[in-house]
């Protein structure tokens, strides 16, 4: 891009990171990622968070979703919401339940989305008496 005079912004790599890891080139993106910051001074927004964790979430890298979570300055449902359905569809019970819990404990409150994959977590594992 900058070859053009087009210098790159948060949109652009969002756009470039979320078609590197459709591809299932998952490390490159990430190394895009880091590079926003180091390159260009470009501050990753939840946007970028939430195309990793959710493709960390379908690889099965729950350690390396979990990991940008917790990098992330803001908590957003939509962020919640993609790293709760990552740990439930990789069989996470125990820390899907613990991420859920945990939302009691900040400014954001689980929205019918987050309930509903609970709900269906819990009926999965035959534990929907724990929904109480």
């Amino acid at each position: 891009m900058l070859k053009w005079n087009c210098t790159p912004d948060v949109v652009s790599y969002n756009a470039i990171i979320d078609i590197i890891c459709k591809g299932g080139l998952l490390d490159q993106a990430l190394y895009l990622f880091s590079g926003m910051l180091r390159d260009l001074n470009v501050v990753p927004d939840v946007v970028a968070y939430n195309i990793l964790i959710k493709e960390f979430g379908n690889l099965g890298r729950i350690k390396e979703a979990n990991k940008l979570f917790d990098e992330m300055k803001d908590s957003y449902h939509l962020t919640y919401g993609t790293i709760f359905d990552g740990l439930c569809k990789n069989g996470e019970i125990k820390e899907a339940i613990e991420l859920f819990e945990s939302m009691e404990g900040t400014s954001i409150s689980a929205n019918i989305g987050i309930y509903s994959m609970k709900y269906n977590l819990l009926i999965q594992v035959g534990k929907l008496e724990d929904s109480r």
